[in-house]
């Protein structure tokens, strides 16, 4: 997804039109519209300071918003994100075994009926620790949104969020209480 469709995504899902959210960015009452719709379609690309009234605007973390460069850990982990958002992604947990020659080996099973018509699905073992930790996180909050423990709007919100609502940020002054984020 573009930058200004993640914008427009996350507007939509907050139940904003453009005017409101370009009025609650602070952008007068004749151009908050037009703003907001340059920004979407991608005619525009907004500054860093204007992304960063956006997002707060739409109560998201930047990086949910942004344009970037894959490599860092936020990178990696904003575009998995994406992916999810648009069902491309399904994650499940790998199992490490050591074998008797001391050689690891990665077991799991994914089954799903789409697949029978796509062709074979494939895994990817990321050897990031940082993603690491985070894809356990992650994992935690798909299965609670599939056992109707949380809400879709609150599982966005946790991703919208993050890092600043991973577990590990509870214990900081900059953590989002993505439960209760209204």
């Amino acid at each position: 997804m573009t930058q200004g469709e993640r914008i427009r995504y996350i507007r939509t899902e907050r139940g904003l039109t453009q005017q409101q959210l370009g009025e609650m960015c602070g952008f007068s009452d004749s151009t908050a519209d037009v703003r907001i719709r340059q920004y979407e379609s991608n005619k525009k690309t907004p500054k860093d300071d204007t992304l960063q009234v956006i997002a707060k605007a739409l109560k998201v973390n930047c990086a949910a918003i942004k344009n970037y460069d894959s490599g860092c850990a936020e990178d990696v982990l904003e575009t998995l994100f994406w992916l999810d958002q648009q069902n491309f992604i399904d994650l499940f947990p790998l199992d490490c075994v050591i074998d008797y020659h001391n050689n690891w080996k990665y077991k799991g099973s994914y089954n799903d009926e789409e697949y029978l018509t796509i062709g074979d699905p494939f895994g990817i073992v990321i050897k990031y620790g940082l993603v690491n930790m985070f894809m356990a996180e992650w994992y935690q909050r798909k299965m609670q949104l599939k056992n109707n423990e949380i809400t879709e709007k609150q599982y966005n919100n946790w991703k919208w969020n993050w890092p600043e609502s991973c577990d590990d940020s509870k214990r900081t002054d900059y953590y989002v209480d993505w439960m209760n984020l209204q």
